[in-house]
């Protein structure tokens, strides 16, 4: 349950950022959805209330955490200390991702392609925190985030390196990470002693897991061997079938990544432009879903907490694309009045919706209908004013 000083939606804190919808949350942490800055950039902001012996060490690392810069790092925006409803909450500020390897693996494996496609922007990042003197301390699959057209670590868990122990560990959950990717399980071995699960890899992913598991945190392999490995010419030569222009112009590939993974699940062909894992198997059949109501005008506010609140499928920074968007979603779920908007109080991106005006509850209502009648399930609520 969240935390009582975390009273959700509508708060401010240290008198600039205001709680959007509530994105995850635990006993004494919570992320939002916010925004930041005079242009209104799309953002995320951490709250944490900490034991009074560990609030300034954990406002330090976020603090610190703003002189990071590269390209496949969550920018951070802001990290400070402040009060929520008279409790004492140290913050912190990032950009907003559009997705998580962590969806992707719950509908499928990824491909070898996808592996290698994924590993290239996160060994960049993780070289350079190492040689910057800092650990991620938190590599997985809901840490591995596209944003826009990049593939980027998350930023909030980097912090000084206190020992090579820490480099270490993120290499062994590198390891991790790649088993999961190829198997949807993650390995109950040190030093790849799983036959069954290493044998599903194939080369060079199996020996680059192996030596990343190695239980000698001293031989684990380093971010930079492992990148060595990946970009070995022997490897290129025997690794999937791509064209040669793959390889010369990877980060562009990654903003295609993620995507069609996720729009697999949501529509027949991509249509989103933010980063995506690259597909290579033949598009899967739409399972079936259960009978949608017949359409309805748009939901107008009746309820308590009168107006304001939007239902919102997708958003984008062009209406071209979100007409695409919203004519494919009409096709296949036509029991929702779908419809693109842009409200005044954000005249950089149109939105995909489900319903406007509403109050709170019947936002919610909505909202909990359509991802139970199949609708993405990042689908969330949020108040347009």
């Amino acid at each position: 349950m969240v935390g009582e000083f975390l009273t959700g939606s509508g708060e401010v804190i240290d008198g600039i950022y205001r709680l959007g919808a509530a994105i995850q949350h635990s006993a004494d942490c919570a992320v939002f959805e916010t925004e930041f800055g005079s242009g209104a950039l799309p953002a995320l902001i951490r709250i944490c209330r900490c034991a009074p012996d560990l609030a300034p060490e954990l406002a330090a690392q976020w603090s610190a955490a703003r002189e990071l810069s590269h390209p496949n790092l969550q920018k951070v925006y802001a990290a400070g200390s402040s009060e929520l409803t008279g409790v004492p909450v140290v913050y912190i500020v990032t950009e907003r991702p559009d997705e998580s390897l962590e969806g992707v693996l719950e509908e499928r494996a990824l491909t070898a392609s996808e592996v290698r496609e994924m590993l290239v922007p996160v060994l960049a990042a993780l070289n350079y925190l190492h040689k910057k003197g800092y650990a991620h301390s938190r590599i997985a699959p809901s840490t591995v985030l596209a944003v826009g057209d990049q593939v980027k670590l998350s930023s909030d868990s980097a912090g000084r390196v206190l020992s090579k122990a820490s480099v270490a560990e993120d290499m062994r959950a590198l390891g991790v990470l790649i088993v999961r990717a190829f198997t949807l399980r993650s390995p109950d071995f040190i030093g790849g002693s799983d036959a069954d699960v290493m044998g599903q890899l194939p080369q060079p992913f199996a020996d680059i897991a192996r030596h990343c598991l190695d239980s000698n945190p001293r031989t684990r392999w380093t971010a930079a061997q492992v990148d060595a490995k990946l970009n070995a010419p022997e490897v290129l030569a025997e690794g999937p079938h791509l064209p040669k222009w793959v390889y010369a112009s990877v980060a562009a590939l990654v903003l295609v990544l993620i995507l069609m993974s996720v729009v697999r699940r949501k529509n027949s062909e991509p249509e989103r432009a933010v980063a995506t894992f690259p597909v290579s198997v033949a598009p899967q059949p739409i399972p079936e879903r259960a009978a949608v109501p017949e359409a309805t005008p748009p939901v107008r506010a009746v309820g308590r907490r009168q107006g304001g609140w939007w239902v919102i499928a997708a958003a984008y920074n062009s209406r071209e694309a979100a007409e695409k968007r919203m004519h494919s979603m009409m096709q296949r779920w036509p029991g929702f009045h779908v419809a693109v908007s842009q409200p005044q109080s954000d005249r950089a991106h149109y939105y995909v919706t489900l319903g406007e005006n509403l109050a709170e509850d019947q936002a919610e209502a909505l909202r909990k209908r359509a991802v139970e009648s199949g609708l993405p399930r990042d689908t969330y609520i949020k108040r347009v004013m």
